[in-house]
């Protein structure tokens, strides 16, 4: 969805033949030379494309004869710098990462650091109340501690994409244990997540009652380019116990909250231009209490990378010139029958709900081509005029039901 005329897009799937004519032919988007690395058992994208000497002569190619390369990584990972060098080192010419080091984009997408980060910029106040444990032992005190003063808390691991870290525990059930067995439950649990056991976690209250669930997706420039740039101030779905991402839309909150968050998310990613962070990353939030007048904002984490909100809020722009001139949201759903089938069939039975078939210029698009053929999906919904006419268009014809969700 990034990705236009002329470039080349490496994925780490097997290829959607479908769904590559789908955003060429029906999205516009443009001729993309879509590549996969060579399998070399089980390690990361990044690593196959380091050992696949074929794809790097050929991106080293193209790099020489257009005279250099910007790379534009999902994040701003150790590979994707890597790769960056590499085709440099055989093409002898300027290679660009549009992404921060990646010393920095470990600490972004640290929770435990970046909460120090909140606190240094915009005050103790505007985190929710959260602790480092650095063993076992310190982890069960400052859960049995909060649990005494919260309904609900948390164990989260730092690192961990969006809420794939998240263990929420009832503060009853915790209090109504001995401290051994509340320590064999809560291992266990963190256990089987495949969690190392590296510490330090964070343990947090698990706060409750949350009005919003707000995000601010910004783009920071170089330093010596301008300020950084808050492009948005979206709305999360997040559905279940803990708090999984499942869409978003343009946020509708007071224009004194949408100022605020601006201006708050500002000063956060100024602070990590400062430090040489470059390109994307967005800043999610809560907004806590009975009513907006008296609420608290709490800011949670950095997503130092490109995400479910940032890429259809680009492609938006990219196919409308302005998001914010037209409706749409981002939702995840599932089939009513999860019955999988092939992307070209999916779009053939839903052709008269899709956005740019027949030059339609409302209607959803379909973001996770692989997941549709399982049978749930990641869509987005343009409508013309209002956000509820968005919400209609992304169930496609009742193709699917949202997942259940709380704010």
């Amino acid at each position: 969805m990034l990705a236009g005329e002329g470039d080349v897009f490496i994925k780490d799937e097997p290829r959607c033949l479908a769904f590559e004519r789908y955003c060429r032919d029906t999205l516009g988007l443009g001729r993309v030379a879509v590549a996969t690395a060579a399998p070399f058992g089980d390690l990361s994208m990044t690593r196959r494309i380091l050992w696949d000497d074929r794809l790097l002569d050929e991106l080293a190619q193209r790099a020489r004869f257009a005279g250099g390369l910007n790379l534009m990584p999902y994040m701003g990972s150790g590979g994707a710098w890597a790769i960056a060098g590499r085709i440099a080192q055989r093409s002898g010419v300027p290679v660009r990462v549009a992404a921060p080091p990646p010393r920095l984009t470990e600490r972004a997408n640290d929770k435990l650091w970046f909460g120090a980060r909140v606190a240094d910029v915009l005050g103790r106040q505007a985190l929710p109340p959260a602790h480092r444990a650095y063993g076992p032992s310190a982890m069960i005190g400052l859960l049995r501690w909060l649990a005494k003063r919260y309904p609900s808390v948390a164990v989260k691991l730092p690192n961990s994409a969006s809420s794939k870290g998240n263990f929420v525990f009832e503060a009853a059930q915790l209090l109504s244990m001995s401290a051994k067995r509340l320590m064999n439950e809560v291992m266990a649990t963190l256990d089987r997540s495949g969690w190392r056991r590296r510490f330090p976690v964070q343990v947090t209250a698990w706060e409750r009652p949350i009005l919003a669930s707000p995000s601010a997706q910004l783009w920071l420039p170089e330093k010596e380019a301008g300020d950084p740039a808050i492009e948005g101030v979206f709305e999360q779905r997040l559905a279940g116990r803990i708090a999984r991402f499942s869409g978003a839309e343009p946020s509708t909150l007071p224009e004194s909250w949408i100022r605020r968050l601006a201006s708050e998310s500002g000063r956060l990613g100024f602070f990590l231009q400062q430090l040489g962070y470059v390109g994307r990353c967005s800043f999610d939030a809560i907004i806590l209490g009975d009513d907006l007048e008296h609420a608290e904002l709490h800011w949670i984490e950095c997503n130092g990378r490109w995400g479910g909100v940032s890429i259809p809020m680009t492609l938006m722009n990219r196919l409308t010139g302005d998001w914010t001139k037209r409706p749409f949201i981002v939702i995840d759903i599932t089939s009513k029958d999860q019955q999988a089938e092939p992307f070209s069939d999916f779009v053939t039975r839903m052709k008269a709900g899709l956005y740019g078939i027949g030059g339609r210029q409302n209607g959803a698009i379909v973001l996770s081509p692989t997941r549709i053929e399982t049978g749930s999906g990641h869509l987005m919904a343009i409508a013309g005029e209002a956000i509820e006419e968005a919400r209609r268009l992304a169930y496609v014809s009742n193709w699917g039901e949202p997942h259940s969700s709380e704010s």
